[in-house]
């Protein structure tokens, strides 16, 4: 049974091939295969181009990324806790006090 259906794909195959054949040998055909790859070979080519264009874009924008969140947290690290500007209000403002009761004093 393997034998017959192998005979038969081979027949498909033959008959397939033989009407490929006569497809091509019109010269139009030929002509309008050969426009094709030809057309096929020049988008690769351009998808190649634009490909490269866009993994670039993405890795540029990975690195500004990054240096954006290492500045943001040097940032984060240089700014006070608000519960330290809160203390250092209360002292400048007691400071002020101290101050305005020293130059009622010198009055």
């Amino acid at each position: 049974m393997g034998e017959k259906s192998r005979k038969l794909d081979m027949e498909e195959l033959m008959n397939y091939s033989n009407n490929l054949i006569e497809v091509l040998k019109e010269e139009k055909d030929a002509i309008g295969l050969d426009h094709f790859l030809r057309h096929t070979e020049a988008s690769q080519s351009q998808w190649a181009k634009h490909h490269h264009e866009v993994a670039s874009s993405i890795e540029d924008y990975k690195r500004k990324i990054n240096a954006s969140k290492q500045e943001a947290a040097a940032a984060e690290s240089d700014t006070v806790p608000d519960a330290e500007l809160d203390l250092l209000q209360k002292v400048l403002d007691e400071e002020h006090q101290l101050e305005r009761k020293h130059r009622e004093d010198l009055r």
